[in-house]
Formats: structure tokens, sequence, C-alpha cells
């Protein structure tokens, strides 16, 4: 039975159901319900600024309160939760490991048949199919009739292409579902009546079980068909391996390329990888297995994922819907994201500018988060673009799910001390109009930095005064020189020094060009 309000549903109600009936705490029903919307990009630009205003506010609010989703799409989108579904019970009986890893395999190896089952559209392509009729009885009314009876209205199937894609030319192009339900070649098969703008549920059912496959557009697919990057790695060592990357950007048309486009970045070791263009903008991202690397990714993204990496540094560009962190030891991610979520993961740190409260999940350990700390050109732009506002940043009030709140918290998670914060430099010149970071950063963290900035001047001060000798200056000169390399050395920056002086150079520029 539907309830008052359908087709929408007021966050008041949500919040009601989530924390009285499934004993959600409010931070986590209002995490799904501000999450929902970010991946369902229903929203203006407008909207989803105040969305992001309300993130800061009480749930008491009653702007909060009022705040609407469409109900057949929310609950789809809170079904498909149990895609990751842990069991305690089977894990005790089969002696896995729980909380579970993340499965990543080895991505190059997907091409064969038997590890292309972890991959993640396989995953869901399974879980669909195990439960289609679940799916399908969430968003129809049988209205008392027996279910194979029912029939599902047009609203219905166009729910259900929140989940369900669909195409009539051979995934050239996405058709919207109930368009292609609709079809007169595909009507007499989905059993959609025109005269009462029905599809009988039991041929509806048949139809979708005869036809669904995986995503064109998925990991494989990008791996099997993808075209290698011609971007020019830029090695630290000469017994390094080429950066393996494939992106998929000539599959997918312009019109569909949000939340398709993909492109993989796995094995990269002792490299730089940096680039701005038309290539990374509205992509997936994928960075996996990679180690002792640099990442400058400075475009407009849509997601990004960072699985089972080691020793690198991300800095991205805008994520317009989140960055997920999942099995990574002693990375360093510096990004505006909408939402970011970290788990299994030990000795990382987030600067970060998020008008969404980082989400850490179980299996983290000595999390930093630090406020966000660098800057690019055309960074506002790119903001702009995604829809990042530059006035909230929520990157020091995570939420814990799935954790002793009470026990956990100090070894989970810190705050980056103010005296440990340093703005970074991007070494990389392009056109455009942001010449400092966006937001303001907090008092304590401003105060450190400015301090950091007079001791600078004032050594460089004493420095040219004591040293009006010319060859004092230069023998002075030579030994600051000399410790520098040294610290380099020590410090294993002298790799990314290398690699950047190669890019000055000219073995790579950034531009916009697809």
């Amino acid at each position: 039975m539907l309830y008052p309000g359908f087709p929408s549903v007021q966050y008041s109600i949500w919040k009601h159901i989530a924390c009285n009936k499934l004993q959600l705490t409010e931070e986590i029903a209002w995490m799904y319900f501000e999450q929902y919307h970010m991946v369902a990009g229903e929203l203006s630009a407008s909207e989803r600024l105040e969305m992001f205003h309300l993130s800061s506010q009480s749930d008491r609010s009653s702007t909060k309160q009022k705040m609407k989703a469409d109900t057949l799409q929310f609950v789809l989108f809170l079904y498909i939760q149990q895609l990751h579904k842990i069991s305690i019970k089977s894990s005790l009986v089969t002696g896995d490991e729980w909380p579970s890893r993340t499965r990543s395999p080895d991505l190059e190896s997907a091409r064969t048949a038997t590890s292309g089952k972890n991959l993640d559209e396989n995953s869901h392509f399974t879980f669909v199919m195990h439960h289609l009729n679940d799916l399908m009885e969430l968003i129809i009314d049988p209205a008392g009739s027996a279910l194979t009876d029912a029939n599902a209205s047009i609203e219905a199937i166009r729910a259900l292409g929140f989940v369900i894609a669909a195409s009539i030319d051979g995934n050239r192009t996405l058709t919207p579902l109930e368009k292609v339900a609709m079809h007169p070649s595909v009507a007499p098969h989905s059993g959609y009546n025109k005269d009462s703008q029905t599809f009988l549920f039991k041929a509806l059912h048949s139809w979708f079980r005869s036809n669904l496959t995986q995503s064109p557009f998925g990991i494989s697919s990008c791996i099997g068909n993808g075209k290698r990057l011609s971007w020019l790695p830029i090695d630290t060592t000469t017994a390094t391996k080429r950066v393996k990357s494939a992106p998929n950007g000539h599959l997918v048309s312009r019109e569909f390329v949000k939340g398709n486009k993909i492109i993989i970045m796995t094995q990269v070791g002792k490299q730089m990888v940096a680039r701005s263009s038309g290539t990374l903008e509205q992509a997936y991202i994928k960075i996996h297995r990679c180690q002792y690397s640099y990442f400058y990714l400075l475009s407009p993204l849509r997601s990004v994922s960072i699985e089972k990496c080691k020793n690198i540094t991300v800095v991205l560009g805008p994520v317009e819907v989140a960055i997920m962190i999942s099995g990574c030891e002693n990375i360093t991610v510096i990004a505006p994201c909408g939402r970011i979520v970290i788990g299994n993961s030990s000795l990382c740190t987030l600067n970060l500018l998020t008008p969404c409260r980082p989400l850490l999940l179980p299996g983290c350990e000595a999390i930093s988060l630090g406020p966000y700390n660098t800057f690019y050109p055309k960074l506002e732009d790119h903001m702009k673009k995604v829809m990042i506002p530059a006035t909230i940043n929520l990157w020091d009030q995570p939420v814990m799910a799935g954790h002793d709140t009470h026990g956990e918290s100090s070894s989970t998670w810190f705050l980056l001390p103010p005296t440990d914060f340093a703005q970074f430099i991007i070494p990389f010149e392009m056109e455009g109009k942001t010449t400092s970071i966006p937001f303001p950063l907090p008092s304590a963290y401003k105060k450190a930095l400015d301090v950091k900035n007079k001791e600078y001047k004032q050594w460089l001060k004493s420095v040219n005064e004591s040293t009006q000798d010319v060859e004092k200056k230069q023998s002075f000169q030579a030994l600051v020189e000399q410790q520098f390399q040294e610290w380099l050395a020590e410090t294993g920056h002298k790799k990314e020094i290398d690699a950047i002086v190669q890019h000055i150079d000219g073995k790579f520029k950034f531009d916009s060009k697809r």
C-alpha cells in the first residue's frame, strides 16, 4: 500500500522508518538519503547546493525534513545495498575473514572467463538476475490480485531504469527503459497494453530474464575492447614497466558518457601519471594495485576508486559523486569530492574539500584527515562543472559505519595536527583563474601555515644578509644543494622531482583534447 506523498517520499518519513524500524542512526539515515540524490543526479545545481547546506544542519531543520526523493527509485537504491551484504554466520561456517576484504583480482587476467566472474559488472548482473522478482515486486502494487496477474505502471518501469539500462540499436545508444519496453517490436514480449498503459508482470519478468546482459561499458569490456592510452607516463626508473591503462570512451556516445566512461590504471609502479584532458572528464577512474607512484588527474571526474594500492599520492580534480578507497596502505589523496568512503585501509592521509561527511567503514586504522591543501588554475571552473561548492567543507566530521564508535574512533582516525599541515604545490602550468585554495582554511591550520611562511622568509632574509661575500655565498649554496639532494634521496622524493623535471622539459603537457 502506498503512503501519502507518493510518488515522492519526504526525508522525515524515511528518517522515521530508518531510525525507529531499522535502528539506524540519524546520521546514517541522512547519508543514505543524500547519497541517493548524488547518484541519481536528478537535482539542479541550486537544489544540490541546498542539499549540501542541509548536511551541516540539525535533523530538526524543517527544510531538511521536507526534502524529497522519488519513492520507487529510492526503494530500489536501498535494496541494491545488499549487493555487498556481509553474513557473520556464513563467515563462521566457511572460515572466511569477517569483515571480508574487498575482492580485487588482477584486472589484466580479466580477459579470461574464469577471473572475469569476480569483476564488478558480473557481480551486479548476478545480483539483479537472482533478485529480479524482488526488485519488480518492490515497485508494483498488486492491488490484492496474484502477483503474476499484477500490472506494472509506466512509472514503475521508469523507476526500474535506475538499475537497468536499455538499448535497441546494439548498445550504440542508450534509451530509457520504459521506451524500449513500449516499443512496437518489443511490446508483445514485454506485456505492454497500450489501452491501459500497463505491463503484465509475468510477461515483463520473462522478457527481462531473456534479455538481461552484463553492462557493455563495464570493466571487462573496457579491458577487452578499450584502447591503450597514448599518454606518456614518466618512468622514474629504467626497470619499470609501462603504465597499464585502458579507457572505453570511444565505446560510449557523448550523450551517455556520464556514469559509463571508465579509465583503468593498474599495476603502475614507480611512475608519474599526470593529465588534464577531455578523456578524463566525467569518467569513472579505477586505480588498482599501484605502488610508489604519483597521479595528477586534474579534470572534473564522475567517481574514483582506489584499490589495493601502497605508497602512492593521488591528486584529483573535483569528483562529482564519490571516491572509494579499499585495501590501501600509506597513500595520500588530495581532492574536492562529493563524498569519500574508505574501508580496510591504514596509514592513509586524506586532504579534502567535501560537502558530505567522510564515511569510514570497518577495517580502517590510522586515517589522517586534513583540510584541502592545494589548487590549480582551472580548479574553480571544474568545481562548477560537477557542482562541488567551495562554501562547505565537512572534512573533519567523519561518520563511522559498522564500528564500535565508543572504542575504535581513537585508533581509526585522527585530525592532522596543524603543525604537520603544509600546502601541496602542483608543479605544472595551465591556463585558468584560480590562484589560491578556494576554501578558507580553518584558523589553526592557516595560523600554522602563516608561521611556516614567516619562518621561511626570515631564514631567506638571514641567508641573504649573512652571505654578502660572493665566495661564501657560493659555498653556502653548494652546501644547501648537497644537503637538499641527500634529503631527497633519503625520503624518496628524488624520483618524483626527476619525473617532474621531465614533464617540464616538454615530454608532457596538459591539454583539453579528448
